[in-house]
């Protein structure tokens, strides 16, 4: 008995996470993903590799862009259905699909984007289907997301 309460306060447990700001905007990963970056990418995947998500930021073209009319440039430009969101503190959106691989595997990916009128960035989440074991963590990443310093 004492050891099923154990695991399951073990598993109900916050993972550690560590910060990471990239191009203007603070994210927090969880602790033992893989990071890699790419031409601006920043890559996070879990040990196991059933999740992982991406993220890029950006500055805005046009200074003084209020945020709401930046969040719908975005979105317009990607071409996507989005529910509205907010993320640290300005307008965001996000869109959700499931894909099947070759082999019959069901993959749920999200793509969230957002902008506070001077940083714009997104967010790719990509997780195994038939498994909710990533969905918290790749949640948590979501909506720790802020702008630093400047980008405010």
């Amino acid at each position: 008995m004492i050891h099923a309460l154990v695991a399951v306060a073990l598993a109900a447990a916050p993972a550690k996470e560590t910060p990471w700001t990239v191009g203007g905007v603070t994210l927090s990963a969880p602790s033992g993903w893989n990071h890699s970056e790419k031409e601006g990418t920043h890559r996070f995947a879990a040990p196991d590799g059933e999740a992982w998500f991406e993220l890029d930021a950006g500055r805005v073209q046009s200074a003084g862009m209020p945020p709401e009319a930046c969040l719908q440039k975005i979105k317009k430009g990607i071409g996507l259905r989005f529910e509205d969101r907010e993320v640290g503190g300005s307008p965001a959106a996000v869109t959700a699909v499931v894909d099947r691989d070759k082999a019959g595997s069901e993959f749920v990916s999200e793509t969230w984007v957002g902008c506070n009128g001077r940083v714009t960035w997104s967010v790719t989440t990509h997780r195994v289907k038939k498994s909710d074991k990533w969905s918290a963590a790749l949640a948590r990443a979501v909506e720790s997301l802020g702008y630093a310093g400047k980008g405010r």
